[in-house]
Order: structure tokens, then C-alpha cells, then sequence
């Protein structure tokens, strides 16, 4: 694994790398104003500060991302299927911008 800092000239340019990452099979992550992500832990500006998630698939214009966050409760113990909507979703490209 490989820890890199990238910055692009524009989102195209962005776009064309991270498809190069995920044909071939190399998740990675970025960050995300959390206004963009559905969980309703988060407030829905897309303007506040990054968040990082994992981008690990793309099938045409959609990216698939896991958040390990998700806004989820830490003071117990959760099972997958009940916060599965709060951790992994799915999001056109063309509405994500990364920060």
C-alpha cells in the first residue's frame, strides 16, 4: 500500500486517475465534504470540511465508497446490516467533488 498526497489540475484530470486506480483493482482513499454523503450524521453542506472515505469500485458514472464513520453510534455495538446504509454508498461522479 501506498501513502500519496496528489494534487490535479483540474476534476477531469482527477477523474482519469482515480479510473485508473480502480480498473485496476486499487482502492484508495480521499477525502469528501461531508455534505455530499447520505448519513443524516452529517450536515448537509457541501461546503464544511473534508471527511475521508474509501472509493473501491466505479461501474460507469457511479463511484461505490465506504465511509467508516458514516455517523454511526460508538457507545454500542452495531451489526453491519443495520448500518449499512450509513457506511457504504453509492454516488454519481458527477455530483462528487473531492476536497
Amino acid at each position: 500500500m501506498e501513502f500519496v498526497h496528489n494534487e490535479f489540475k483540474d476534476y477531469e484530470d482527477y477523474l482519469i486517475f482515480v479510473e485508473n486506480l480502480l480498473k485496476n483493482d486499487i482502492p484508495f482513499m480521499t477525502g469528501i465534504a461531508k455534505g455530499f454523503l447520505p448519513s443524516p450524521g452529517y450536515a448537509q453542506d457541501k461546503n464544511i470540511s473534508g471527511h475521508a472515505v474509501i472509493i473501491y469500485k466505479n461501474e460507469g458514472d457511479i463511484f461505490y465508497i465506504l465511509d467508516p464513520d458514516g455517523g454511526i453510534q460508538r457507545n454500542k455495538q452495531n451489526n453491519f446490516k443495520e448500518i449499512e446504509k450509513y457506511v457504504s454508498y453509492k454516488m454519481n461522479k458527477k455530483i462528487y467533488k473531492p476536497v
